[in-house]
């Protein structure tokens, strides 16, 4: 049983609130999650993290608009830019100097972050895993915050829509053949795939719907599919998704790929680790399960894992070799813990793959971000991983050009769970969620060519240990 699992059975039981508090602190982060960012010319930007209200101390979850500029650590001291002289160790930056409307309340257990750019800001959804699995979407300029899509009796609240709960048809026990997505998690959001001016917006969901609900029939996972500039929940939105729910979704121009986690719930179908949906007809294309076409290898022939967690597409490259558009897909398993490497053929009626290598992997990988280094020829060279390991409280890099793990940075937190990058010249700088203890890690790699020079620059918020892992010994008080 995974860390992340024990922890949502052990704060429900041993660290229960006795009260609930009218809404959570906006000086601090409680179980962060998601994260999103909006970079400012001149500027260290705006940096969104969502805390997801883990053990429901307090009423929802929330969103904060953190402006880099303004958070201060220890004698007023700001963070410091990229390229900066490091201190020898990270350094606190507890003061968030929050602006009055840089928080917006969203759902509880906030998943991942997709973005999209809206008006003279940004577009962020946020999937929740409440009762009614609601999309958040919440509309930034800065640390200006509103609802994408508001309820009129609770405007600051982005998850208090019925119109974005994406389970709502499956507590009507009277109903049946009516969609549901319970336990959403991953969300992506690209340009629609028609090339105009909106965006499509997937969402997964870990565990399969019932029909009606409780019955345990007609189990059925699907990726629903929104409009960004629009977005409106039909029936139609509900794109059926071979054997079980899915974990992360990556999107080509054409094709969604998504990674499958939990998928053997009813034991009665192999794991399946990657399905693809053609976003031009909302269909799936084929699946690593049964049947396996001609083009089209099983994943699970080639690799078996217990689930797959996050997965990103590289850029499109052309092969001189075969002649054919190409793309590499990095997935993330778990059991055994590996970063798989696979190579999609974009030419022909449908993509094809062909796993490359699988890379070991620290323990519990999460999420991923590609730093592509080069484009169009040599791009298939230039990429570089960075992947949070969650179990193992640290960040590892993958590179292309070695075919393996070329860097580690430990101490990146307390379960480091999902990133953002922000490029900067040869080098990057990423911002981390530590879902343990409640601050965001900032993992500052000056050159991406060598990554043996990262380091953990300082920490973001205040530490929550000793709320939400209360029995920690450093949280033990002394009796005189």
């Amino acid at each position: 049983m995974r860390p992340l699992f024990l922890i949502a059975v052990l704060v429900t039981v041993a660290c229960a609130p006795q009260a609930v508090a009218p809404s959570q602190p906006t000086d601090r982060f409680y179980y962060p999650t998601a994260l999103a960012l909006a970079p400012d010319a001149g500027s260290g930007g705006v940096l969104y993290v969502a805390s997801t209200n883990w053990d429901n101390r307090y009423l929802s979850g929330l969103l904060t608009a953190v402006d880099l500029d303004r958070i201060r650590g220890a004698n007023d001291a700001g963070l410091p830019g990229f390229g900066a002289p490091f201190a020898g160790a990270p350094i606190s930056y507890e003061q968030l100097n929050t602006a009055p409307t840089g928080t917006i309340g969203i759902d509880n257990l906030g998943g991942q972050a997709g973005t999209f750019p809206y008006k003279n800001g940004l577009r962020i959804f946020i999937p929740s895993r409440t009762l009614h699995d609601s999309l958040n979407v919440i509309d930034v300029e800065g640390t200006q915050m509103s609802c994408g899509v508001p309820l009129a009796s609770d405007p600051r609240n982005c998850g208090a829509n019925p119109a974005l709960w994406l389970s709502k048809n499956r507590h009507n026990k009277s109903k049946t053949n009516l969609p549901a997505a319970p336990s959403v998690y991953g969300v992506a959001v690209a340009p629609a795939v028609d090339g105009g001016p909106d965006g499509d917006v997937y969402v997964t969901h870990l565990a399969n719907g019932d029909s009606p609900a409780g019955s345990a029939l007609d189990s059925v996972a699907y990726l629903v599919h929104l409009s960004a500039l629009n977005p409106v929940l039909t029936d139609k939105s509900y794109v059926i998704l071979p054997y079980g729910g899915g974990d992360s979704v990556a999107l080509a121009r054409r094709y969604a790929f998504i990674s499958g986690r939990l998928s053997n719930t009813t034991l009665t179908t192999p794991d399946d680790l990657l399905r693809v949906i053609d976003r031009q007809f909302d269909t799936a294309v084929a699946d690593a399960a049964s049947p396996c076409l001609p083009d089209w290898p099983c994943l699970q022939s080639q690799y078996h894992a217990v689930e797959g967690r996050g997965l990103v597409l590289g850029p499109e490259y052309f092969d001189a070799v075969t002649l054919t558009t190409k793309q590499n897909l990095y997935l993330l398993t778990r059991g055994p813990d590996a970063l798989l490497v696979i190579s999609v053929t974009l030419s022909g009626s449908f993509p094809s793959i062909a796993m490359t290598r699988a890379v070991p992997l620290p323990a519990g990988p999460t999420s991923l971000a590609i730093l592509p280094r080069t484009s169009g020829v040599d791009a298939l060279k230039g990429n570089l991983i960075a992947i949070t390991c969650t179990e193992a409280n640290s960040m590892v890099f993958y590179d292309d050009n070695t075919g393996g793990v070329v860097g580690q940075i430990r101490g990146v937190g307390n379960l480091p769970y999902q990133m953002v990058a922000q490029p900067v010249g040869a080098g990057a700088r990423f911002f981390v969620s530590s879902f343990g203890d409640g601050r965001v890690a900032v993992v500052d790699v000056p050159d991406l060519f060598k990554v043996s020079g990262g380091f953990v620059r300082g920490f973001i918020g205040k530490n929550q240990t000793c709320i939400v892992r209360n029995e920690d010994p450093i949280c033990a008080r002394v009796t005189p």
